[in-house]
């Protein structure tokens, strides 16, 4: 696991290429520790998770679980991954800065999770989607129960764990999954543009947003309806506010910065 720091955007790399980044404990352990030394950097104000070589996450590291299985130990070996992993993803989801999931390649198991736990996805047009867990007589890990039917509904959610078959970048595309498909070359590119223009942006509304939209999971109309009185009001008072609806009536691009 790599953290790259270019200007305001850190980039979280998977780079165990020779395994298409799959998830073992000692990736899972880096990759939640990767996402608390960007979330302890001021000047990290978005963040990209990509993956190395051919693949962004082939999902877990199946050839760890299959060791731990013919040992007899295949229970905890799994609960171990899933347990690093899953303090992994619940990192990413409440890091206060947005997230992109830059994706090419395989998107698989686990590494489906992953991207679905950022809040932008943007995918290569040779990225597939694939909820493989089913393959291994296994249920999806990392939050792919959570979000999953969040993003497409009962239904889709459970054509994909239940049958596991890969889902194309197009089709992704199509069932809310992926904010944005490109060609591979472009990749890089269109997602370094895209988190330097979050960058740019108001670090404490982006960080409130997240909190309001994850709390829409579980809040009724009335109590989001409060929340989101509560944040504006938060909103107001820091500096960006002022820059930006100075910038607003003047006609002018806002230069935001503030912190507090």
């Amino acid at each position: 696991m790599r953290v790259l720091i270019r200007g305001a955007v850190a980039e979280i790399v998977l780079s165990r290429p020779e395994r298409r980044n799959a998830l073992d404990v000692t990736a899972g352990v880096a990759l939640a520790e990767a996402v608390e030394e960007v979330r302890g950097r001021d000047d990290v104000r978005a963040v990209i998770v990509r993956g190395e070589g051919a693949a962004f996450c082939a999902g877990g590291d199946v050839k760890a679980m299959s060791a731990g299985a013919h040992e007899g130990r295949g229970e905890p070996v799994l609960r171990q991954i899933a347990g690093v992993v899953h303090t992994a993803i619940v990192g990413l989801t409440r890091l206060p800065k947005p997230v992109i999931a830059s994706v090419h390649g395989q998107a698989y198991g686990a590494g489906f999770s992953l991207a679905l736990a950022c809040d932008m996805v943007v995918a290569s047009h040779d990225a597939t989607f694939c909820q493989a867990f089913i393959k291994l007589a296994a249920t999806p890990d990392s939050g792919s129960t959570y979000f999953l039917p969040r993003v497409v509904g009962r239904q889709v959610a459970s054509e994909l764990i239940m049958l596991g078959d890969p889902v194309s970048a197009e089709r992704a595309y199509q069932l809310g999954m992926v904010n944005r498909v490109v060609p591979r070359r472009e990749l890089d590119g269109q997602v370094r543009d895209l988190a330097e223009r979050l960058a740019r942006g108001p670090a404490q509304a982006y960080a409130r947003a997240k909190q309001l939209i994850a709390a829409s999971a579980h809040a009724g109309l009335e109590q989001q309806l409060e929340n989101e009185r509560i944040s504006l009001g938060e909103c107001a008072r820091t500096e960006d506010f002022l820059e930006g609806v100075d910038a607003f009536v003047n006609k002018r691009v806002a230069v935001f910065g503030a912190t507090r």
